[in-house]
């Protein structure tokens, strides 16, 4: 009797474990496959910044003539910000008109050398006529000299041609673009007629110099920046797989217990940089705020959480 227990316990563990092996080998087989919906957050640093700015820095030869604004003042697109005097245009404005004024006097010069020219030609012909008929011996001579004159005159004609040509059209920096003299000088004089810079997009005065009209070449006169403002996200390389334009994002303030503010990835940046202060170089990833952010302001640093679906974390390198 215990021999026919023993045998059939036996039998029942024998089938137990049969069982669990083939559950277990069909379960790492993939019968339940992980979960891999769930998010991956990447927490990194970043920095409010305006989504457009301007930057006034006078270049050589310029000078701020008047100053519209004032510092942190609110301007809309197309308000006057400042005048600048630009001197490279005046110079350059000088150089035209005196090539202008060379041109005249080429195109007198060659006209009176082409009206000699012809009076040589006729009288040529008229020398060759008498040398034919009536003195042979001396309008032989005077034919000899009259063709040097004509040869000289001829040269001289053509030189001023083209020193006309070259001073009448000109070719602008980039060399694509030719225009005449005139029409330069035309674009210069209405460029120094309205020195004015405008606000391009709405925006607030950023900086402003403490006395910008004695501001100097290379010196920031003032600098205006957007309204509207982006986060730059700081990601570091291993980790930009995992950043994609599109992907949602949260930012919160340091050391703030405020809701965080929704973004959006808006692009990603090829070029790695190194920030003042850290060891390894992070590519920025600009982020789109979805709703108005009263409390974030430019130069702002902040917590940023960028969330990725289905991916793995790659391994740094």
């Amino acid at each position: 009797m215990k021999h026919r227990i023993l045998k059939a316990l036996t039998l029942g563990l024998t089938s137990l474990t049969g069982a669990w092996l083939l559950f277990g080998v069909h379960h790492l087989a993939g019968g339940a496959e992980p979960d891999r919906s769930k998010l991956l957050t990447l927490e990194c640093r970043g920095s409010v910044k305006p989504h457009r700015e301007l930057t006034l820095r006078l270049r050589p030869n310029e000078r701020v003539l008047a100053v519209h604004v004032t510092a942190g003042e609110v301007v809309k697109a197309g308000d006057p910000l400042a005048e600048i005097f630009d001197g490279e245009a005046w110079m350059r404005l000088q150089d035209l008109k005196r090539t202008r004024l060379d041109s005249l006097l080429s195109r007198s010069e060659l006209r009176s050398k082409v009206d000699r020219l012809d009076h040589v030609e006729a009288e040529l012909k008229t020398q060759l006529n008498l040398w034919k008929e009536v003195e042979p011996a001396s309008a032989e001579r005077r034919v000899l000299l009259l063709r040097d004159k004509r040869d000289e005159l001829q040269e001289q004609v053509a030189l001023l041609r083209l020193r006309v040509a070259d001073s009448t059209n000109l070719v602008y920096a980039n060399g694509s673009v030719a225009a005449s003299v005139d029409e330069q000088i035309n674009k210069l004089e209405a460029q120094l007629a309205s020195p004015v810079i405008v606000a391009p997009f709405n925006g607030r005065v950023a900086f402003l110099g403490s006395d910008p009209t004695r501001s100097t070449a290379g010196e920031t006169v003032l600098e205006f920046w957007d309204t509207n403002i982006v986060v730059r996200a700081e990601v570091l390389q291993h980790q930009l797989p995992l950043v994609s334009k599109g992907c949602r994002a949260e930012v919160s303030l340091d050391f703030s217990d405020s809701k965080p503010v929704a973004a959006i990835v808006d692009a990603v940046e090829m070029r790695a940089e190194t920030q003042p202060g850290e060891t390894y170089p992070t590519y920025g990833v600009r982020l789109a705020l979805d709703s108005t952010a009263d409390r974030l302001r430019p130069g702002m640093r902040v917590s940023v959480r960028i969330h990725s679906e289905g991916r793995t974390v790659p391994p740094a390198s």
